[in-house]
């Protein structure tokens, strides 16, 4: 059983991941909603693997287009946004991928069982 968490979780984060990166912005949140529809995921499921894969791949991101930031960008940015720090961005970054990815994870779900019904 520990070992389908596993493989689910590398199956969901590799897709996400070659969307996010060859796709447009919105391609992992498509992307999730595909794999979640066709791995016949349950509600509870499709929400916890979205919301923790999303969020851990926009992290990710974040993290690392802070480290190859020379310009300054996240500061100038955190101001404009209130004179948020360059962490706390990461942490609003991350809140928005676990949020798009439970939303995805739970219409993937549900858009699977709809069409299996018939």
């Amino acid at each position: 059983m520990k070992n389908n968490i596993y493989v689910r979780l590398i199956v969901i984060a590799a897709c996400l991941v070659l969307c996010g990166y060859f796709g447009p912005w919105w391609g992992p949140a498509g992307a999730m909603v595909i794999v979640a529809g066709l791995m016949g995921l349950t509600v509870r499921q499709g929400i916890l693997y979205g919301g923790i894969v999303m969020g851990l791949i926009y992290k990710t991101i974040a993290v690392w287009q802070w480290s190859k930031d020379a310009s300054g960008l996240l500061e100038k940015t955190g101001l404009m946004l209130g004179g948020l720090s360059p962490f706390m961005l990461i942490i609003v970054t991350t809140l928005i991928g676990v949020v798009t990815g439970v939303l995805a994870g739970w219409l993937g779900s549900v858009l699977g069982k709809v069409v299996t019904a018939r």
